[in-house]
């Protein structure tokens, strides 16, 4: 028997897609308009107030203010919501992004408002060219969750299987294309909540990541991809594809049940929690360094465990591979500063792509070793390292004042992603409070590609 359900198309919570970039315009211009003069007014009254309730009243204009930028990312999708959505994960300095900000982007993580149940069937009837009922058995017209550009259902095929359906927001190239053109106004709000060159970085970053993403028939093949690749893993799952189901704004796949690993973790003893949390984060070392390839969204709803305990990874529509030489080089970068060898810095950094123009890393050895030894002091120190109270914000900041030839230290393009990674799994182990001895992890890394000689893990 046929059974596709329908919902009432009037519900006042489902938000249709603002579409033209004159719509797209004034929306984002709105926005700014009022969040500024917001801001002007909340500056000239808490002149005279005193310093207590002048506190209260700017904790308040930046909650009500940071829910007007959620609601209307939210309803706008596309790149607008996709940069919100990156600001919120990323590990940005608190003065440049304050808590009431980013408690409320986070919201955009896992509350996106969904589309229509008839834009939900619109376009997998036009992905398909035929009724609904004819593709699917059953399709629940309530979404799993909805995110930047498309939201997940589930639905059951006429053969029985259970999957999960993603389906694409229309006209999500059209959006992202007009969102960057209006970017300037975008910019006016940014400068009021985080630090322009921030927020214009990830901006970039956006158009390459959602046409990516928006390519499902390549993102079922990337899922292919990864369910080879992590064979030989007994702890890592990822959904099969359903390639006959599977179309370029719609993308069919197994279901897996799984609850969100970050919410799963909290549950844990510390121990269990840094345990699990640690072999979280080397599955991705090891997707880097042995495979040269990641999956680049660290979204934290992209990642479950089911209920055997096994890392279920979602969403490889963002995929990004690399150079051996590349992943290598920050094994080096490592090796070189275990070893004492501050000189050879430059010349990796500059191997690797690092610098700016034709003229190559421009920066001092000592230099270097003097930001790495901030940066990267969990791989430095000797024995176990409390990630959990680790903020290099501050010592960074004052490093930088003092030594400005370091702007020249401009990474390469590939280097966007691996970054945006590592500050994923920065924010999980920060959150799961993780100490552990990172040190020797990055060691028995840098001897399995043959960076160090085995004798560096041996006892001293």
């Amino acid at each position: 028997m046929r059974s596709v359900a329908r919902f009432d198309d009037d519900d006042p919570k489902r938000k249709h897609v603002s579409g033209g970039r004159v719509s797209r315009f004034i929306k984002l211009s709105s926005l700014t308009t009022s969040v500024g003069a917001s801001m002007v007014g909340d500056k000239l009254i808490g002149r005279v107030l005193p310093k207590d309730q002048r506190e209260k009243r700017t904790r308040r204009a930046l909650e009500k203010n940071a829910a007007r930028v959620v609601k209307t990312m939210g309803e706008m999708k596309g790149a607008a919501m996709k940069l919100g959505q990156m600001l919120s994960s990323a590990p940005i300095e608190d003065e440049h992004l304050p808590p009431e900000v980013k408690d409320a982007l986070a919201v955009l993580q896992r509350e996106a408002p969904p589309m229509p149940w008839s834009m939900v069937v619109s376009q997998i009837e036009a992905a398909f060219d035929r009724p609904i009922s004819d593709v699917y058995r059953y399709f629940d017209p309530e979404p799993l969750a909805a995110a930047s550009i498309g939201q997940v259902h589930r639905a059951e095929t006429f053969d029985g299987r259970k999957v999960a359906v993603k389906v694409q927001y229309p006209g999500v190239r059209e959006t992202l294309d007009a969102d960057l053109k209006n970017l300037s106004s975008l910019m006016q709000l940014a400068r009021g909540v985080a630090d322009r060159e921030r927020v214009e970085a990830y901006a970039a970053e956006v158009r390459e990541v959602i046409f990516a993403e928006s390519d499902y028939v390549a993102e079922a093949r990337n899922l292919e991809r990864f369910r080879e690749l992590f064979a030989v893993r007994d702890d890592v799952r990822v959904p099969r594809p359903i390639h006959d189901l599977t179309r370029q704004t719609v993308l069919t796949m197994e279901y897996i049940e799984g609850r969100k690993l970050d919410t799963w973790l909290l549950e844990r003893p510390q121990a269990e929690r840094t345990e699990i949390t640690v072999r979280f984060v080397r599955l991705f070392a090891w997707m880097f360094h042995d495979l040269q390839v990641l999956h680049a969204d660290p979204h934290p709803g992209n990642f479950l465990v089911d209920d055997e305990g096994r890392f279920v990874l979602l969403d490889f529509g963002c995929v990004r591979e690399f150079d051996a030489a590349f992943t290598d080089g920050f094994l080096e970068i490592l090796a070189a500063m275990w070893e004492g060898r501050a000189d050879k810095l430059p010349s990796i950094f500059e191997d690797m792509g690092f610098g700016s123009g034709s003229g190559g890393v421009n920066v001092e050895p000592e230099v270097l070793e003097g930001w790495l030894r901030i940066v990267a002091l969990p791989f430095m120190a000797e024995g176990e390292f409390d990630f959990g109270s680790w903020n290099p914000r501050p010592a960074v900041r004052r490093y930088f004042r003092t030594h400005l030839s370091l702007l020249k230290l401009t990474p390469p393009s590939e280097a966007i992603f691996f970054f945006r990674v590592c500050g994923g799994a920065w924010g999980i182990l920060q959150r799961m409070g993780v100490a552990d001895d990172f040190r020797t992890h990055a060691m028995e890394t840098a001897v399995r590609r043959g960076v160090l000689p085995e004798t560096a893990l041996a006892a001293p």
